[in-house]
């Protein structure tokens, strides 16, 4: 099947990529993973792309939604973050929850200014914080090349705190920063207010850490 242009490879290659991108932050990626090409053509054909994974350190969620027949946001918001009633009338909880959990949503267009206000207002208003990648852009695994060095979020507040006390930082404003919309931060669903670690090459020593507040 064919959607705006895309083959089937090219959903089951974008799918692979983000699960292993967000392997690298302790997301627990087994069941979606190991599908044949075959099968995840039959996921696209009953629109069963999407998946929800939870952190295996954290327990946070992350829905990840194929958003390629260009749904408008607010109702995949309303969809997501919304109480339901279920055919007996009872009241079933969000799927995702605001403080906590997060949404990444791969999509058949690039991002804009319009789009970047939009994501900002949720997260600054609503307290709910929206990833956005191009389908284009997850063609390959930016964390893999060569240029890019291993990023993960820390989400450890007794590793913040040994962090802030080798490096005598009083206020975490005293970070470097790194913009919420940096593409690497975008790939891993860094929110504002998140420290990750930067593990660069070194000329003095092999390898060295490195840590970016994002905001």
């Amino acid at each position: 099947m064919n959607i705006l242009g895309y083959t089937i490879y090219d959903i089951f290659r974008v799918r692979k990529n983000v699960l292993d991108i967000l392997k690298t932050q302790d997301y627990d990626v087994d069941p979606y993973y190991n599908f044949s090409i075959d099968e995840i053509n039959l996921m696209n054909i009953n629109n069963q792309l999407d998946m929800l994974l939870k952190n295996n350190k954290s327990n946070n969620k992350i829905y990840v939604r194929f958003n390629l027949n260009k749904i408008k946001l607010n109702e995949i918001v309303e969809d997501l973050y919304s109480e339901s009633i279920d055919d007996n009338n009872n009241v079933c909880c969000p799927t995702l929850n605001k403080i906590n959990d997060s949404l990444f949503i791969i999509s058949n267009e690039k991002m804009n200014d319009s789009c970047k206000a939009t994501l900002k207002q949720y997260w600054e208003q609503n307290g709910i914080f929206i990833s956005y990648v191009p389908f284009n852009n997850l063609f390959y695994n930016a964390l893999k090349h060569e240029l890019v060095p291993p990023h993960k979020i820390i989400r450890d507040k007794t590793v913040i705190d040994d962090i802030c006390h080798k490096y005598n930082i009083k206020n975490l404003s005293e970070f470097p920063n790194i913009d919420r919309f940096d593409p690497i931060a975008m790939l891993i669903c860094m929110k504002p207010g998140e420290i990750c670690h930067i593990l660069r090459p070194s000329k003095t020593s092999l390898e060295s850490d490195y840590y970016r507040l994002c905001v």
